[in-house]
């Protein structure tokens, strides 16, 4: 569970970018964040309690995963 701000770090091979998409549970994207580089942090304070999607993206590949506001 997260409050506050969420880190996130790219493992493996570092990408020249990527890209970190947030979603509700319903599906509504409500951030797209590009970044160069293996890490970023946002800020999730203005989010509402619930379950949220993340997805991150470079080329190809992809991974979502959950994220839970408290």
């Amino acid at each position: 569970p997260a409050s506050g701000r969420v880190h996130v770090l790219w493992e493996g091979h570092s990408p020249p970018s990527w890209e970190v998409r947030i979603y509700t549970s319903t599906g509504q994207q409500l951030k797209v964040l590009s970044r160069v580089g293996t890490e970023t942090t946002f800020d999730t304070s203005q989010f509402s309690p619930g379950l949220y999607w993340v997805r991150l993206t470079s080329g190809t590949k992809q991974s979502i995963k959950a994220l839970i506001i408290e």
